[in-house]
């Protein structure tokens, strides 16, 4: 299938991004939200993921981070995660980088090699235990600073974006 029309996601999305001083990032459509800090890529889904979303937002919670608005779409929040990667990332040491890379390879390794699927619980254990991770809560605090400085910037680019993944469906002759 040739999906048309990308650049009406990744245009608004990089123009959002630009305004918040993530300048020199490319934004593409990916199989999940991902920071590539190497090529300067951020990649994102489009579809959600509910259940991740839903554990993402209780974890913020739990981390007694500022309340988070109930109509705030999580993938916002993601985004401003990825991008929270990449303002962050020269405030990490090397060595603390190698290793939270290292705890996230084989983490993916005993998850592939799983012969039964987690259950609910094992689940969010696995996420939240992915998100203590010092690069993560780096990437959290900085996208939560982002959204609480840029509150009307954020609702803005939401509308936008909403409108144009509406578009981008429409085109692509996907019924929402």
């Amino acid at each position: 299938m040739n999906i048309k029309a990308t650049h009406l996601l990744n245009n608004t999305i990089t123009n959002f991004a630009r305004s918040l001083g993530c300048t020199d990032v490319t934004f593409i459509i990916g199989t999940e939200f991902a920071y590539y800090p190497f090529d300067n890529i951020i990649t994102y889904p489009l579809w959600q993921t509910e259940k991740t979303d839903r554990y993402f937002i209780k974890y913020l919670r739990n981390q007694n981070y500022v309340t988070i608005d109930k109509k705030l779409n999580p993938f916002i929040l993601s985004l401003l995660h990825e991008i929270g990667h990449y303002f962050t990332l020269e405030d990490i040491k090397e060595d603390v980088l190698l290793k939270c890379s290292k705890k996230k390879q084989r983490e993916q390794k005993r998850i592939s090699k799983r012969k039964s699927p987690l259950s609910k619980k094992q689940f969010e254990k696995k996420l939240f235990k992915y998100w203590d991770l010092p690069d993560e809560l780096r990437a959290n605090a900085m996208a939560l600073y982002l959204l609480r400085n840029n509150r009307k910037r954020v609702k803005q680019f939401q509308n936008e974006l909403a409108d144009k993944f509406e578009l981008f469906y429409k085109i692509n002759g996907v019924e929402i």
